[in-house]
């Protein structure tokens, strides 16, 4: 959990985990709160700097929780990564 300031540019967090600062991140950068757009950069964030298992599950539950990345990955703009057996792809 955390929250993003786009005044200060800066970001306040919860905690340290890695898809928390990259969410705020995703924030900062695009100046969105939840839109399309946001959740673009999010998951080339994700991309960027999570591994492919990280990537698959953080990309599952944002699709799960917010309805932009849902019809991102819905429309075919974002490929999916998902996890199938021990095998991410």
């Amino acid at each position: 959990m955390g929250a993003a300031d786009d005044v200060k540019k800066s970001i306040e967090l919860c905690d340290t985990h890695p898809e928390t600062v990259i969410h705020e991140l995703a924030h900062l950068w695009t100046q969105d709160n939840h839109t399309k757009s946001w959740a673009k950069h999010l998951f080339m964030l994700h991309k960027e700097y999570l591994s492919k298992e990280e990537v698959a599950f953080f990309q599952k539950e944002t699709v799960r929780r917010y309805k932009t990345a849902r019809e991102l990955v819905e429309s075919g703009e974002i490929k999916r990564l998902c996890i199938c057996g021990r095998r991410v792809h």
